[in-house]
């Protein structure tokens, strides 16, 4: 006893150790190896930097020259020295706007020393240069100073971002004459700007986003402008009329070999490490921004990884130690939880069962009171088919009587012969009643389908009669054998042609249709099923309805008219059979309804008759 109890004191005490060491280590590892993935990240994503400002400057570059050659050309000089000549300035225009078809740049323009826009490629587009004055461009006062300028700004006609280069065009004495203008789209070198869990931007002096993976991001500052540089944006329009927002992010100071920390503000998006290049005489930063959820998400995973590990080896060490000691307790446990365990498990079946029967009864109780409802439903055309010969009995009896008053035998027994049929007639039907009627078992067996439909029939052709509707059967030949409960496919058919005849709606309603009112029973067989379909010419079921058809009591019929049960109780009986019960609306108006059942297979067949002979069937 006490070498337990010393023990016991000793894996608590390790237990406690090792929880107060515990996040040590965790927080170890994570910070190994996340600095370990830190630096892979930034290798992998400078690579990526580089890629991007070499193709940032190719493209710059392409077109450098561009200015200097086409400021060359002495149509252009000439139109500059003769600006009032309008043929040789829409010869310039024709020029301007081959080369720039050729050179594939944005527009391609020349101004005048005034910065008035003479020619231009876009001449003969509703928003073109020519007649525009630009002389509060950099690019234009760079020029006309110094030979040349570079400046990007969002355009203040088309509104597009463009990179703009320009240069000085001088006459034969040297003096500038104008200035010859090349717009690039530098926004194409977005595209190619998709690297995974990357983000590149592109910042001016000023810190300002020009050029962004995320357009949400352009017009957007690194921090808060200065004011000597929103009074330059507001002087040379650099963006137009842009709103100058700031980005979400709060950027911070990184650890070596990242530059800086992009946090988001408010915390509901992913932080960013980030890198940069300057490019273009310094006049642009490029950068890029890397994702730090994967690293983060993987710093945490080995950590995790690692510290369940060594758990688990410290539970498997101290669990093997246990384990000798609680072998023995287990065991003396063990008889006891089986003991009580078979007897819980004997009390469970019997409730099961229980229920089981419970069940069977209430689902056998709701088939019946569907066959009732059903029943009620077409009593009165049960009525009407009956009282006609218990008319047609009653005149026959009294015309027989006076006939053998009179000694006519003969036409006396012809008179007692139609009563014997029409008797027979009712009993016929009284006979399908009662077998519908009555209670019926689950037990499927071997059935002819078309066998099933005829004595349906005999239940719906009184209310089919009343309610002046033609039912069309297409069943094919030959016998088709089904694997079913004769009695519950009948109340199924007997459900499904009511709710067609009530879909089809009084035969004398003013709201009556010009459609026939008709009722279409098809059956069809593939390899396993045969499948049944009751298609009506009613209106249709209505969207909000169809959804909950097989709902139990659910109806859309007016109070008494209907418990709800009919289609409910006939899905689970098809279910009983190994099928499904669908309803959906026909394309040329009606509603279907398509219900399929096993096919009697050879296996099933010796089965299905070897019950069809030992057990009464439900067919009269």
């Amino acid at each position: 006893m006490a070498d337990a109890s010393t023990q016991l004191r000793f894996f608590r005490r390790s237990a406690l150790v090792w929880f107060l060491l515990l996040p040590i280590l965790f927080y170890g590892l994570y910070a190994g190896m996340r600095g370990w993935l830190s630096t892979n990240l930034h290798a992998s994503s400078s690579q990526t930097l580089t890629l991007y400002v070499a193709g940032l400057e190719e493209l710059l570059s392409k077109y450098r020259v561009l200015p200097e050659i086409y400021a060359q050309h002495p149509t252009v000089r000439t139109m500059l020295e003769h600006p009032g000549d309008g043929d040789l300035r829409q010869r310039v225009n024709l020029l301007l706007q081959r080369y720039n078809t050729m050179s594939q740049a944005a527009d391609t323009y020349v101004l005048d020393t005034n910065g008035l826009t003479l020619a231009a490629s876009n001449w003969d587009q509703d928003v073109t240069f020519v007649g525009r004055n630009f002389n509060y461009r950099p690019y234009f006062l760079e020029a006309m100073s110094a030979g040349r300028g570079r400046f990007f700004a969002l355009g203040t006609t088309s509104f597009q971002r463009g990179y703009y280069m320009s240069s000085a065009i001088t006459n034969e004495q040297g003096a500038t004459i104008g200035v010859m203008v090349v717009k690039v789209d530098v926004a194409a070198a977005e595209t190619g700007w998709n690297a995974p869990d990357h983000e590149v931007i592109v910042t001016d002096r000023a810190g300002i986003v020009f050029l962004a993976s995320r357009p949400a991001w352009l017009y957007n500052a690194l921090g808060d402008p200065s004011r000597e540089a929103l009074a330059e944006l507001g002087q040379n329009r650099r963006y137009a009329d842009k709103k100058i927002g700031r980005l979400p992010f709060k950027i911070s100071p990184a650890a070596h070999p990242w530059q800086a920390t992009f946090s988001p503000v408010p915390h509901d998006g992913p932080s960013y490490l980030a890198a940069h290049q300057d490019i273009n005489d310094d006049e642009w930063q490029v950068w890029i921004l890397a994702n730090t959820s994967p690293i983060l998400n993987t710093a945490l995973a080995y950590a995790g990884t690692i510290i369940l590990v060594i758990t688990f080896g410290v539970v498997a060490f101290v669990s093997l130690i246990e384990r000798r000691r609680g072998l023995l307790r287990a065991l003396s446990v063990q008889q006891r939880a089986r003991q009580v365990l078979e007897n819980s498990s004997q009390e469970l079946e019997r409730q099961v069962e229980m229920r089981t029967m419970d069940l069977k009864r209430t689902q056998n109780e709701l088939v019946q009171a569907g066959k009732m409802a059903a029943l009620g439903q077409m009593s009165v055309g049960i009525n009407h088919e009956l009282n006609q010969p218990l008319t047609a009995i009653r005149s026959y009896a009294s015309n027989a009587g006076k006939l053998l008053d009179y000694g006519r035998l003969e036409e006396a027994r012809e008179n007692m012969t139609l009563i014997s049929i029409l008797s027979e007639r009712m009993g016929d039907i009284i006979l399908r009643l009662k077998i519908f009627a009555r209670e019926s078992s689950d037990e499927r067996n071997a059935q002819v389908l078309q066998t099933v439909i005829s004595d349906t029939m005999r239940i719906v052709e009184p209310r089919l009669k009343k309610d002046r509707v033609k039912l069309n059967i297409d069943v094919p030949g030959p016998d088709i054998r089904v694997l079913v409960n004769n009695v519950r496919l009948e109340q199924v058919l007997v459900n499904l042609i009511n709710n067609a005849i009530d879909a089809l709606g009084p035969p004398d309603s003013p709201h009556q249709s010009d459609r026939p009112r008709r009722i279409d029973l098809i059956a069809i067989t593939d390899v396993q099923d045969a499948i049944v379909q009751v298609r009506d010419t009613g209106p249709g079921i209505p969207d909000d309805v169809i959804s909950h058809l097989f709902e139990p009591f659910f109806t859309t019929k007016d109070v008494g008219l209907g418990l709800g049960l009919g289609l409910s109780i006939s899905y689970g009986i098809i279910q009983e059979f190994g099928g499904e019960l669908s309803a959906h609306n026909l394309p040329e108006g009606g509603a279907e309804f398509t219900f399929n059942i096993p096919l009697v297979q050879e296996g099933d067949a010796s089965i299905a008759l070897s019950k069809h002979d030992s057990a009464p069937q439900e067919t009269p």
